[in-house]
């Protein structure tokens, strides 16, 4: 279990080590769970509920669109800058489920021990996606 820990962690390490994704590394797991106990909470909410129920969010969020029609900055984030960033963190979440299946695989197979680079190429073509993604906005 310690060698597949110490292994999972460089894996990852190795990911987040370039300029794109190095400001993730100061995200906490903490902070991530605290973020999603609050959107639970506001979502059980009674008041929220009837809100949703009404659809009101889906109408509202009609009418931003009617109101920003000519807004060149309201189309470029909410067809840029979102796309990208949902594309970019289900890369992001795809590549360290990736890393991780393949280091448990690894462990229990014992070919742990056979010296291998720590980062396969697949990983790196992910990652040089992910920096093309970034650079295009």
């Amino acid at each position: 279990m310690i060698v597949l820990n110490h292994y999972i962690t460089d894996r990852v390490n190795a990911i987040f080590k370039g300029p794109v994704l190095s400001p993730l590394k100061k995200v906490k797991i903490a902070n991530i769970l605290k973020l999603f106990d609050i959107k639970k909470k506001i979502d059980d909410n009674v008041a929220v509920k009837t809100v949703n129920k009404l659809k009101v969010p889906e109408i509202l969020q009609t009418a931003l669109a009617v109101l920003n029609i000519f807004n060149p900055a309201y189309w470029v984030k909410k067809l840029m800058i979102n796309t990208t960033l949902l594309a970019a963190s289900n890369k992001i979440c795809t590549t360290i489920i990736d890393v991780v299946g393949e280091e448990t695989n690894k462990v229990y197979s014992k070919s742990v021990f056979n010296r291998e680079r720590v980062t396969s190429l697949e990983i790196e073509k992910s990652i040089l996606e992910l920096e093309s993604l970034v650079d295009k906005e």
